[in-house]
């Protein structure tokens, strides 16, 4: 019966599943699906990871398939009963300071769903070319989607010395799950964002050692690694509680390149007391800082996130990253 599900169900470490990161597998989509598994586990692991995912579930599951099937494709069913939809921008093949990049490095369109009481809060990221930016907006405004004062909470670059440039709009609505996602894909069908997702690939690199150093949780896609480091702080939004996985945790993705290099691109989410001290240590490591904003506007505590770049040794790099999360009040593993 696993075989036929629509969702693939995934699981990592935190309050909800209370595993180790050796043991996560989350070959999903997109940026939050977080770990490899040690191979001789992998099969009593999968089954293992499902139960433990669909736990006190059930009755969300039809509905967490009929979202997915609005994007026509898979969706992660991760920590805390959230639905993550990730739709890489596979027709832009970026390149950042030079350097080409996979969309798994930071150009993937990503909507995460998590039950609040009868309702759903819905958080998203929308990567757009500047061409888009407003026929997208004006599908969504005329979806008079609730709260309707924070359906657009943010328009902003991510990166420098990018191309093409894109732009990454965030929001929050709050309803009915099954609405939100077919009024999102009236509104991303004003663009050229394709509705498929990407398989996980491989890396080529220290996925384990990176992720231990960094002290965060991995995962693979698109052959890049990506490591989620979560805050100590209960985090709000519009009054309710969110899980780590509603785009509110630090993230590093990490992609090969030639000559044992990798390419970082990180995006840490920290208080307004944390930015300097972080900035500061990344710019002694080299790392290009691209960006300081905020994603939402109405989150409690208040939090902005800043945006990196940097090419080198991956582990060496591991470390730098490290060193800046130090400055934090992050939750390492």
């Amino acid at each position: 019966m696993k075989q036929r599900r629509r969702i693939r169900v995934k699981a990592m470490r935190d309050k909800d599943t209370q595993l180790t990161r050796r043991g996560v597998l989350l070959a999903g989509t997109g940026a939050f699906g977080l770990a490899a598994l040690a191979s001789q586990a992998t099969t009593a692991f999968a089954h293992n990871s499902e139960q433990s995912a669909i736990s006190g579930m059930q009755g969300t599951d039809q509905e967490w398939k009929a979202v997915a099937s609005v994007f026509n494709v898979e969706g992660t069913i991760v920590p805390g009963g959230v639905l993550l939809i990730e739709l890489p921008r596979i027709d832009l093949h970026p390149t950042v300071f030079g350097v080409a990049v996979k969309p798994a490095i930071g150009f993937v369109t990503q909507i995460a769903f998590q039950h609040i009481a009868e309702q759903t809060i819905v958080k998203y990221q929308m990567v757009l070319l500047d061409s888009e930016v407003n026929p997208v907006l004006t599908a969504l405004f005329a979806q008079n989607l609730q709260p309707r004062t924070t359906n657009f909470n943010a328009l902003q670059n991510h990166f420098l010395e990018l191309q093409p440039q894109v732009k990454f709009l965030h929001g929050t609505t709050i309803g009915d799950a099954v609405t939100i996602a077919k009024a999102l894909r009236t509104a991303l069908s004003q663009s050229k964002q394709p509705f498929q997702s990407s398989s996980p690939g491989t890396t080529g690199l220290a996925n384990q050692q990176i992720a231990s150093i960094i002290g965060g949780m991995e995962k693979i896609s698109d052959s890049v690694l990506s490591v989620a480091v979560a805050r100590n702080e209960t985090i709000c939004e519009l009054g309710h509680v969110l899980k780590p996985t509603m785009q509110v945790s630090s993230m590093f993705n990490f992609q090969a390149i030639a000559n044992g290099r990798a390419a970082v691109h990180g995006e840490c989410i920290l208080l307004p007391s944390e930015v300097d001290a972080v900035a500061r240590t990344l710019r002694k490591h080299s790392f290009e800082v691209m960006a300081v904003h905020n994603h939402e506007l109405f989150i409690r505590p208040l939090f902005y996130y800043l945006h990196s770049f940097s090419t080198g040794e991956p582990l060496t790099l591991a470390q730098y990253i490290r060193d800046a999360l130090n400055q934090t009040n992050s939750r390492f593993v």
